[in-house]
């Protein structure tokens, strides 16, 4: 069975008890099944606190799946932000006098003449109407982007934690899939994969029916 969790206030949370739990239980999970850490987060945002806090992975889905990595580490899949798209966004960014985070993947950078460009983060704290900004880019951009608490996220329009999951579990022969998680952008991973929803999600997950959780640990020792 492959196993998918959200990162942020799923696997890494606040409460040190419970993050140490939710890292025993991974671990027992891993013993005979596949895990999978997918988040909105950039390798180079995510990788110093995995080793850090010592958490196991078979399979790591960054930026949505912009970039997948497998244990060692090594990229097995990227899916950069097309040019022309990267145009309108900077377009967008400049009008707005808007500021922004550029994602290598690997390290980050404001410059827009570098490329490829994983993932484009817009600050919500420069955003004065994130409607706005979102109507902008579902007008003029042909993108994947979403409202987080600290960022519009803007990445190539062909990906999602789902799909990257999806072939993942196709490429190791896998059919039974689980997941949960807790933001906007797990929304339709938790929709296919009928999965776990984190009791402290955001408030537009409210829409699913899903079952809740109080944590990941808790979440693993009913599937086990």
């Amino acid at each position: 069975m492959i196993l998918a969790s959200d990162f942020d206030n799923t696997i890494y949370v606040e409460d040190k008890n419970q993050l140490q739990e939710n890292i025993e239980y991974i671990k027992l999970w891993m013993r005979e099944n596949i895990f999978v850490i997918t988040t909105g987060r950039s390798y180079y945002s995510i990788y110093p606190l995995l080793v850090k806090n010592n958490i196991p992975y078979n399979y790591l889905i960054c930026n949505n799946g912009a970039m997948v990595f497998d244990a060692n580490n090594n990229i097995i899949e990227s899916n950069p932000l097309p040019q022309d798209e990267i145009e309108k966004i900077k377009k967008i960014i400049l009008e707005n006098n808007l500021s922004y985070i550029l994602d290598k993947g690997m390290e980050y950078t404001t410059d827009f003449n570098v490329y490829p460009l994983m993932a484009i983060f817009i600050k919500r704290s420069s955003v004065e109407n994130p409607t706005k900004i979102i109507d902008e880019l579902n007008k003029n951009t042909k993108t994947y982007h979403y409202l987080s608490k600290n960022y519009i996220s803007i990445e190539n329009i062909n990906i999602r934690k789902d799909k990257s999951l999806e072939k993942i579990g196709n490429y190791l022969g896998i059919d039974k899939i689980h997941c949960i998680g807790d933001g906007l952008n797990d929304i339709d991973m938790i929709k296919k994969y009928n999965g776990g929803l984190m009791k402290n999600h955001e408030k537009e997950l409210d829409v699913l029916e899903n079952k809740t959780y109080d944590s990941l640990s808790s979440y693993i020792k009913e599937l086990i």
